[in-house]
């Protein structure tokens, strides 16, 4: 008799037959998308949120990512979505993804313009049997302009600026008289606060500090200033107080520009820093009279009296405005006193 065997001790038959076994394994493969995030403007210090979704002809049945929403890292600025598994459906075709960053950006920033990864299946298969693809990008639909890699996002950054100043005004006895000249230093204790030196007042008496670098490490912060009178006044002078000046730098506005608002005095209600200095001028005049009797003195006892009159409101002594003369002896009316107001003017006495 013949005997038939297929395989080691026969374990390769069915029912005297050649057994043959095929495995079936479906395809497959896959593909990842990433980006690239980087800033124009400062140093990139923060995470960036970015989606992605299928577009175009085959966006109903393109490979789905692991992670539709990502962030970027703050240092390197890199992210991706994961890898996305194909099938033998996806064999051959083509699909595009939409990119877009959905961060909340606020003034100052230029957000990146969306990119397209463009996906491309092979239409045969390797030798584990899957497919395989190739992706590029652009910053347009239709893929052209294509770059390998990752998607590249650019932000541009334009920092805040702005500017703000102290003014003050300077009066004499009340008045803007002689008002120029008068120096004054601002000076703050502040950590940060800007240095806004020495200023002299003009002739109307008004002097402006003002710094105009203001950046975005300013932004929210507030600064006490004392303003002080530093001219050397000499006598006569009674020096005004020193005030205090407080300035809100605040948050930029919509016009990418802080607004500093800049209060004076204890109570904040004043719109400028004011100075009156007191000044007080005094000195005195005496008038003294002597006797002559045609041309010769008069006799040791002869007595002779004299009254002292002003014109045009011309000072007055406060005592003595009569004297009398005995001889040729000279004798005096009462001392005539001065003030700032007679500075300059010429008076008649009789």
């Amino acid at each position: 008799p013949v005997s038939v065997s297929y395989g080691e001790n026969n374990a390769a038959s069915k029912d005297g037959a050649a057994l043959f076994n095929n495995t079936y394994r479906e395809v497959g493969g896959s593909f990842s998308l990433a980006l690239k995030k980087s800033v124009e403007g400062k140093t990139l210090d923060r995470s960036f949120d970015f989606a992605v979704e299928a577009v175009g002809e085959n966006a109903g049945n393109a490979p789905v990512l692991e992670r539709p929403v990502v962030s970027s890292d703050e240092k390197t600025g890199e992210a991706s979505f994961g890898t996305a598994k194909l099938t033998a459906g996806n064999k051959g075709k083509t699909y595009t993804y939409k990119i877009s960053e959905t961060s909340s950006l606020g003034t100052g920033w230029t957000k990146a313009a969306d990119v397209y990864a463009t996906v491309v299946v092979s239409d045969s298969l390797n030798n584990d049997g899957d497919c395989w693809a190739t992706v590029s990008y652009s910053a347009n639909e239709d893929g052209s302009a294509s770059y390998d890699g990752a998607a590249q996002f650019v932000n541009k950054y334009v920092p805040a600026t702005g500017s703000f100043s102290l003014n003050l005004v300077k009066t004499v006895n009340g008045k803007s008289e002689n008002v120029s000249g008068f120096k004054f230093a601002a000076t703050s204790n502040d950590e940060g606060a800007p240095s806004l030196g020495e200023q002299e007042t003009d002739n109307q008496g008004k002097a402006s500090f003002t710094f105009d670098g203001l950046d975005d490490s300013y932004e929210g912060k507030e600064f006490t200033y004392t303003i002080s009178e530093t001219s050397s006044l000499g006598t006569g002078w009674t020096k005004a107080a020193d005030v205090v000046a407080k300035v809100n730098i605040g948050q930029r506005g919509d016009d990418n520009k802080f607004h500093p608002t800049v209060t004076y005095g204890d109570s904040g209600s004043d719109t400028v820093a004011k100075f009156d200095n007191t000044y007080e001028a005094t000195g005195s005049v005496t008038l003294s009279v002597a006797k002559q009797v045609n041309g010769k003195s008069p006799l040791a006892n002869e007595k002779f009296q004299f009254q002292l009159a002003g014109q045009d409101g011309a000072p007055m002594p406060a005592e003595g405005t009569t004297c009398e003369t005995v001889g040729s002896a000279p004798a005096q009316f009462g001392s005539i006193p001065f003030a700032l107001a007679d500075a300059g003017k010429t008076y008649i006495y009789t």
